[in-house]
């Protein structure tokens, strides 16, 4: 994914880096990134649970399972508590944090946040510790005090899964990300998405629709602007935009996005062109 993305849209200034930046996307009235009706986030889930899967003889429904950027707790509950019982959650975010404990009393989370992870637990205390989708967030000279951080919290031979998004700064190469995993840990599992093209040509406008339709979007001021927001702007005003919410547009647009025929999607750009489409790459390793 690109840098002029869904992250973009809903961001100040273009890149999210801080507290309030989090908790305003957790008040968008689009569940965070859309976590519970976007397909290619529900695919990249059960790619998460399919490596875990495939490592099963690795892993025991007993063991303690740490989720860092666990947001308002939506795979810690619906994925990983399928599989595991002791999991904590924890995320930068505590407006997502208080509605996580609001949902799922049955699970710990703790406001917390890379690189240093101060509240998370004593050393040697996870079997398995997942780090996805936030560890570009950071500044780079920080990416390896997180990983250090992880290492630092897993038992001996626990393990870590880590998934980035593939392309420009900030985000990795998947040969930048493989090193910097292999200087703290070995690779035992590895998996990828390729749905870079959908998601720039389909999914990114679709959610430019979606996001005019939320009151939120009009009633907070932005540092940034979209280009369907200057045009509805130019054509109504703010006041008419105001009351233009349409539950039933917005509607159609998640059930579009929930049905999206993403495995056959991530087929076709594989087969296409795999480097241009890579989007996402998935790391499971291993503490020494």
């Amino acid at each position: 994914m690109e840098r002029n993305s869904i992250l973009s849209l809903i961001m100040h200034d273009g890149w999210c880096n801080s507290v309030e930046c989090f908790s305003n996307l957790y008040s968008n009235g689009l569940d965070g990134w859309g976590f519970s009706f976007r397909r290619s986030q529900l695919y990249r889930y059960e790619k998460y649970m399919e490596m875990i899967e495939r490592n099963k003889g690795r892993f025991a429904a007993t063991d303690k399972v740490l989720e860092i950027g666990c947001g308002q707790g939506f795979f810690t509950a619906e994925y990983l508590l399928s599989y595991f019982k002791d999991i904590m959650g924890v995320d930068i975010s505590e407006e997502a944090i208080q509605t996580a404990r609001r949902n799922h009393p049955q699970i710990s989370f703790l406001i917390d946040s890379l690189p240093n992870l101060q509240q998370s637990g004593v050393r040697d205390a996870f079997r398995l510790i997942t780090m996805n989708e936030c560890l570009y967030y950071l500044p780079e000279k920080e990416q390896e005090t997180a990983i250090l951080r992880a290492k630092e919290l897993c038992v001996k031979n626990g393990y870590l899964m880590v998934s980035v998004n593939i392309g420009e700064k900030p985000y990795f190469s998947k040969t930048e990300i493989v090193d910097l995993l292999q200087k703290h840990f070995s690779i035992i599992d590895s998996s990828d998405m390729c749905i870079k093209q959908y998601y720039q040509s389909v999914e990114c406008k679709i959610w430019k629709i979606l996001e005019i339709m939320q009151w939120k979007f009009w009633e907070k001021p932005r540092t940034y602007d979209t280009m369907a927001k200057k045009l509805a702007g130019l054509l109504f005003g703010t006041r008419f935009a105001k009351v233009s919410y349409n539950r039933l547009i917005a509607f159609f647009c998640k059930i579009l996005l929930y049905y999206m025929p993403i495995k056959y999607i991530d087929k076709l750009e594989r087969y296409w062109n795999y480097d241009k489409s890579l989007s996402v790459y998935i790391v499971l390793c291993r503490k020494g």
